[in-house]
């Protein structure tokens, strides 16, 4: 009996590892920060390629953070390059926490967690059409008044096909 149990377990593994996979990405990218600080200077750049110019497409700039995070709320600048070099130039509010009650250190976190771990997905751009196909590239830095912001250990960004 512990042969056919074992015989198929890959292909257990392999079935629920296909039923995961989303169809709909075309990017999926996290890069980490080191020490969980993010430092003013650090940009962060992700490259794709979008070949589909007719459909509708979704971008979300994602992040971890840790629970002791110091602010409710992160601004980004995002830029964009497009295959022909032109350049969109975008700043990004990402709130991440809402006020619970009168304190104000008393912050109930919106993201998904795992202990104090914390994952937010924003959207940045909904149901929107690349103009061009080609090599797209977009770059995030922090925007807030720190120098070194906190507590922040990963950035990424995601492209997936609109539904």
């Amino acid at each position: 009996m512990k042969t056919n149990f074992l015989f198929f377990l890959p292909f257990g593994f392999l079935s629920l590892f296909l039923l995961s996979c989303d169809s709909d990405v075309v990017y999926d990218e996290f890069k980490p920060i080191a020490k969980g600080e993010w430092h003013r200077d650090s940009i962060y750049t992700f490259s794709f390629e979008i070949q589909d110019t007719l459909s509708s497409h979704n971008i979300y700039i994602s992040n971890r953070i840790s629970g002791q995070y110091p602010y409710s709320r992160m601004y980004l600048f995002v830029q964009t390059s497009l295959p022909d070099q032109k350049q969109i130039n975008d700043t990004l509010e990402c709130v991440l926490a809402k006020q619970s009650g009168q304190l104000l250190g008393n912050k109930k976190w919106i993201g998904k967690g795992f202990g104090n771990l914390y994952y937010n997905k924003i959207p940045y751009k909904i149901n929107i059409r690349f103009p061009l196909s080609g090599k797209y590239e977009v770059t995030i830095e922090q925007g807030m008044r720190d120098v070194v912001l906190p507590e922040v250990f990963d950035i990424g960004l995601r492209v997936e096909k609109a539904k």
